[in-house]
């Protein structure tokens, strides 16, 4: 068995700060405790097709804004 535990915190810039307004911060990690996937025998090392990212750890920063 592969599991993963994935997570993100967004946060949306309330309507009271004018230059800022609508703006969307998110931060998030896939793959929390870097498990690796199991070894799978044929020239890639891993069944590709249930994997999503066999890399391990992946931390990410997203910074969105509407208007």
């Amino acid at each position: 068995a592969y599991d993963t535990w994935n997570g993100n915190v967004s946060y949306r810039i309330p309507a009271g700060v004018k230059w800022l307004e609508g703006t969307v911060v998110t931060v998030g990690m896939d793959n929390i405790l870097d498990e690796e996937p199991d070894l799978f025998y044929d020239g890639v090392g891993y069944q590709a097709s249930l994997i999503g990212r066999p890399q391990g750890r992946f931390g990410y920063f997203s910074l969105r804004r509407e208007f």
